[in-house]
């Protein structure tokens, strides 16, 4: 959550991979609905707080260390040779900035190199 005087904005984040192919550039959305939930192309790809039959194992708000793990495994993302990836802060939803931190920390963990842009609310 970015403060501002009294005001507080939340946030929600876009991720942009480059492509390794002659293909569009893959981008995803990390939304708090309120659980950290992956998106492409305005659909739900992962929930991390789900299991495999869809049943929610937890209703933890946070993003978590890990949870990067199985949007690299299901779109088969890869920090070779180009680990570059953009994320766009942008105002809305239930992100915060404890969120943007531990997703920073996990790209890192995973080899990726990120560069943040804050869109809209400061």
């Amino acid at each position: 959550m970015i403060t501002t005087g009294t005001l507080r904005y939340t946030m929600f984040f876009t991720l942009i991979f480059p492509s390794h192919e002659h293909w569009p550039t893959a981008t995803y959305h990390l939304v708090f609905h309120p659980t950290p939930i992956w998106m492409k192309d305005g659909d739900e790809i992962i929930n991390p707080g789900q299991d495999s039959e869809g049943k929610f194992q937890t209703m933890d708000e946070k993003y978590k260390l890990g949870y990067l793990q199985g949007l690299i495994d299901k779109e088969e993302l890869n920090p070779n040779p180009n680990p570059n990836v953009a994320i766009c802060v942008q105002p809305g939803g239930y992100g915060t900035e404890k969120d943007l931190g531990s997703l920073l920390e996990d790209l890192a963990n995973s080899s990726f190199e990120p560069t943040v842009v804050t869109l809209g609310n400061k």
